[in-house]
């Protein structure tokens, strides 16, 4: 490789490297970022500062070259790189009163056919307004879904001396939680369901289609209820 040992502190340094090697020609950003990622390849020890350095000169984004330098079979150590770390606070009922139900609500009520006395009303958005807020609920319907397959979020934190009760058919708390716990996976696919149903909400909404959107409120209904029949109420009753 190219690089010498000198280069490593001053990025700089491989810039003139990088001008020997190709003389007058003109690279890219592409190729440059291609150099780049050769670079962390090549040496596993290759500081996080000079690479940060060189992203900056460059306008790059370190996580992209870092990124695409770990596809690579050679594996790339950058010491003191710290692993993601998340503080769970809110439960996945938490997750469901205040931000899953009130989001999949807004794009339920955004459009509708209703018959009245009065005559009938053709609900769907209008202004830029009514598009930006059911965009809103549904940036915020698909981002729950990685939320809820967070591992190791609880169900709810129920007092254990006095637990709400379950109604006909739905499973307590403690037993959601086994149930989760036991298939998780399977848990993350639904959310994954939920999460696809939200996408085709937005691309609806970003094409401004109302009946599109209609047609993604019963996916997105669909994908609940797909759901809530496997962890919330599997022993319900139906007509």
């Amino acid at each position: 490789m190219w690089l010498l040992p000198c280069c490593r502190n001053d990025p700089r340094q491989v810039f003139e490297r990088v001008d020997c090697r190709f003389g007058n020609q003109t690279k890219s950003r592409v190729e440059i970022r291609a150099i780049l990622v050769r670079l962390v390849i090549a040496d596993g020890h290759f500081y996080m500062s000079l690479i940060a350095n060189m992203c900056a000169i460059l306008g790059l984004s370190t996580a992209v070259i870092l990124g695409t330098a770990g596809c690579s079979h050679q594996a790339v150590s950058i010491p003191g790189a710290p692993a993601p770390q998340y503080q769970l606070t809110a439960t996945v009922h938490d997750l469901m009163e205040g931000l899953i139900d009130p989001s999949a609500d807004t794009l339920w009520d955004s459009v509708a056919y209703i018959a009245s006395a009065a005559g009938i009303e053709d609900r769907q958005p209008r202004t830029a307004a009514d598009w930006q807020a059911v965009r809103t609920s549904a940036v915020n319907l698909i981002e729950s879904a990685n939320l809820l397959s967070m591992p190791g979020r609880v169900v709810a934190n129920d007092s254990p001396d006095n637990p709400p009760q379950p109604g006909p058919g739905e499973l307590s708390h403690a037993e959601i939680q086994k149930r989760i716990e036991a298939t998780h996976e399977g848990f993350v696919q639904f959310a994954r369901g939920l999460q696809a149903a939200g996408l085709e909400a937005l691309a609806a909404i970003d094409a401004k289609n109302a009946q599109g959107l209609m047609d993604a409120g019963t996916t997105i209904d669909n994908a609940c209820e797909a759901c809530h029949v496997t962890y919330w109420y599997p022993n319900q009753r139906r007509p």
